[in-house]
């Protein structure tokens, strides 16, 4: 995939309706089944890529903390105008972090 950077990148995505997800998926020669366990990010010629996954999807709440609300899972291409980022949602394995980790500090 390249090479990698010894400094963590960052870039600002759009969020996207699953809805939307679901039907921008229907048009790519790889259609997935996007469901209500995913988060969807859709923004120009910007995109999580090879390598990627894994890596949080984080967003700031009002009060100014950080919120990690998803896991890099997959996408059609890199930054593809019809493929968008697919996450999985945090929020739904909320119960299943704090059973397996111990903690209700996520």
């Amino acid at each position: 995939w390249g090479a990698t950077s010894q400094v963590l990148q960052e870039v600002a995505l759009d969020l996207i309706s699953v809805e939307e997800c679901r039907e921008k998926y229907q048009n790519t020669p790889q259609p997935h089944s996007i469901t209500d366990n995913m988060v969807c990010t859709l923004t120009p010629d910007k995109d999580a890529c090879l390598g990627d996954s894994g890596g949080p999807l984080i967003f700031q709440i009002p009060d100014g903390r950080w919120v990690q609300i998803g896991v890099v899972s997959f996408g059609y291409e890199c930054a593809h105008p019809d493929g968008p980022g697919v996450y999985a949602n945090v929020a739904n394995y909320i119960d299943w972090i704090t059973s397996t980790t111990g903690s209700d500090h996520c």
